[in-house]
């Protein structure tokens, strides 16, 4: 899309904020809570969006974790289904 990203400042960031946490991060507690997440739905959305790009990008490791946080979060809740 266009976006310059500096990936060794975002990662220094994200290391940065992980370093001085003093708790789990909304996604894991979520988890642990069986509540559903808005991870899944950004990541699978981050791959929709790439995918309509001209040319299309793929984000394999993106979809793939959106669509195992979206079925963690269903079967702690219950209402999973592998499909």
């Amino acid at each position: 899309m266009g976006i310059p990203v500096e990936v060794e400042a975002l990662m220094e960031r994200v290391l940065e904020i992980s370093a001085n946490s003093t708790q789990a991060i909304s996604t894991l507690q979520d988890l642990r809570e069986n509540r559903e997440t808005e991870i899944d739905y950004l990541n699978l959305e981050l791959a929709r969006i790439a995918a309509s790009l001209e040319p299309p990008v793929s984000l394999p490791i993106t979809e793939t974790l959106g669509r195992m946080i979206a079925l963690k979060s269903r079967l702690g809740r219950g209402t999973g289904s592998a499909g």
